[in-house]
């Protein structure tokens, strides 16, 4: 059976592009086999199929415009030869896709997809509409809507003192009727019509709670029903210039056989990554709002020694993650992102298993904590911070969006003036949303 992310994005389109980019995206899916990571989800292929779509569109688009001449084809060329294998790697490197969803976008404006799961009928206190687990928010879940208990049904368009409840065949002796001026068991009550529901001695605004039988056919069942709600987000663009001489071109390529503008190109992917990763981590710190923020003091009390103190930083996690558990109802935190004073708490902890990728640079994973919790560092967030927060298993369940529409750009020109100085503009383009705060929640160590 397909996942939901390959069954929802199963589009002519998605797998146009993942046919055309298949082999990219193995050789990326190599390099991260060999770096010891884990293979690639279908979220980041489809993202990076898309991304490198859009890219070889980009490519062609510039090979058919002439700005006044100012286009050179040498250097549409150059862009060509390396531009789609940054893309190839570009996502599958980032952080971002393993914390948030990433949904790539074919234009500067677009719609990005969250799942909404709803109670399709009333039952009991129950309601149509209901949402009980969505990205977006969570109005409640009540845990007897698939039994065959009825928990506070409302009456409603009673008749002199009679009604219909609705759900039936009403198991006998199980009626009890709240009365909804008192707030007191209602005396009187009479099951008149086990069959029908009809009850006597109700008005409206009592409350019935009750038993029914829900395995003789017919079975009258409540019903869920689930929508695919669509948010509207605009793009932005990050970019950067780089600068180079001539003679310092001849020398890097005479000396070390190595072409400068492909090197500065690499620097500026990186530097244009690093930057996302790190915007988009810092958000989730901003808006984490499930609850209280955590904290946990690094002053070792007397007489415990410094590993079992750390070691009881567990418990502080455990209790932030429950938070977002008490916030949704849903899920538990199974991410970290941290400052560096936490990073040096976590890698004394006995229930760490560090990474063994030590060439990483900028924000990156460093291991996982308690078999549970993926953790990142992120140089650029205060030391004694961190947030943790929760990503579900399919690019529609986050409460943060990322959507990258050209992930690395160019001007599509290199020209030489006549100060011998080489210029070439690098931009990428991607939209990003928040979409609900209360999966994520702050945490701090003082001391």
């Amino acid at each position: 059976m397909a996942s939901l992310n390959e069954s929802m994005y199963s589009s002519p389109s998605a797998k146009r592009a993942l046919n055309i980019h298949s082999k990219r995206i193995e050789i990326a899916e190599n390099v991260r086999k060999n770096s010891g990571k884990a293979p690639l989800t279908y979220e980041q292929k489809l993202a990076t199929a898309v991304c490198l779509e859009n890219t070889r569109q980009h490519i062609k688009i510039n090979e058919s415009l002439n700005y006044g001449g100012a286009v050179q084809p040498s250097s549409i060329g150059q862009y060509k030869r390396f531009a789609l294998d940054m893309v190839s790697t570009l996502i599958p490197t980032m952080i971002a896709p393993e914390v948030v969803s990433t949904q790539a976008i074919d234009n500067r404006v677009g719609m990005i997809n969250i799942l909404e799961y709803q109670y399709g009928s009333d039952k009991g206190s129950a309601k149509a509409g209901q949402t009980f687990a969505s990205p977006l928010g969570y109005q409640g879940m009540n845990p007897y809507y698939t039994t065959a208990s009825v928990d506070g049904e409302v009456i409603a368009n009673s008749t002199g003192g009679s009604a219909y409840l609705a759900y039936t065949p009403v198991k006998p002796d199980t009626l009890r009727v709240i009365d909804g001026t008192t707030g007191l068991v209602k005396q009187g009550v009479t099951l008149v019509d086990a069959f029908t529901g009809e009850v006597s001695g109700v008005a409206d605004g009592d409350t019935a709670y009750y038993l029914y039988d829900n395995e003789t056919v017919p079975v009258t069942a409540p019903q869920i029903k689930m929508n695919i709600k669509s948010l509207p987000i605009e793009t932005k663009a990050r970019k950067l210039a780089a600068i180079w001489s001539f003679d310092a071109q001849q020398e890097l390529a005479k000396e070390y056989g190595q072409d400068m503008a492909t090197l500065l190109a690499t620097q500026a992917v990186a530097e244009i990554q690093q930057e996302i990763d790190n915007e988009i981590t810092l958000d989730l710190y901003r808006i984490a709002n499930a609850g209280p923020q955590v904290s946990w003091s690094r002053i070792q009390p007397t007489g415990v020694n410094i590993v079992d103190h750390y070691d009881s930083f567990w418990n502080k996690i455990v209790e932030g993650s429950n938070q977002i558990f008490a916030a949704t109802r849903k899920c538990h935190a199974n991410f970290m992102i941290c400052g560096l004073n936490v990073d040096a708490v976590l890698k004394c902890m006995r229930n760490f298993v560090a990474s063994e990728d030590f060439t990483a640079i900028g924000p990156h994973f460093i291991g996982t904590l308690g078999g549970q919790i993926k953790c990142y560092v992120n140089p650029n967030f205060d030391a004694d911070t961190f947030v943790l927060g929760y990503k579900g298993p399919n690019m529609l369940d986050a409460g943060y969006v990322y959507c990258p529409y050209l992930p690395i750009t160019t001007t599509g020109m290199i020209s030489l003036a006549d100060d011998f100085g080489t210029r070439q503009g690098w931009a990428c383009i991607y939209g990003k949303k928040a979409i609900n705060p209360r999966l994520y929640v702050k945490g701090q160590i003082t001391g």
